[in-house]
């Protein structure tokens, strides 16, 4: 295998198991819901409310990596682009010379 062949495998492979993780991390939520709490120290109620928090962040990771991904993107067009972006960027109707009548 190739170097490439084994960036794609490892990425597939990391996509997976963060998948498989999130679905068995909701599942034991959502099993373990209408436990019998034992009081203060329920190490099932510790557990849920850490698995609660880490797929929250999660979640908060994903929207920064669509949103960087995001920008990345534009910043990508903007490159390819630019004079579509400085056309879209700098095209007001002071500069186009629009007449505004009554």
């Amino acid at each position: 295998m190739n170097r490439e062949s084994n960036k794609r495998f490892f990425a597939a492979l990391f996509c997976i198991c963060f998948v498989i993780f999130s679905l068995l991390t909701t599942a034991f939520i959502i099993t373990h819901a209408d436990h019998d709490c034992v009081g203060h120290d329920c190490t099932v109620c510790a557990q849920i409310h850490t698995s609660a928090n880490l797929l929250k962040q999660l979640g908060t990771a994903i929207a920064c990596a669509a949103f960087a991904l995001a920008f990345a993107g534009l910043f990508a067009a903007s490159n390819i682009f630019p004079s579509v972006i400085l056309h879209i960027a700098f095209t007001t109707p002071v500069t186009l010379k629009v007449r505004m009548d009554n």
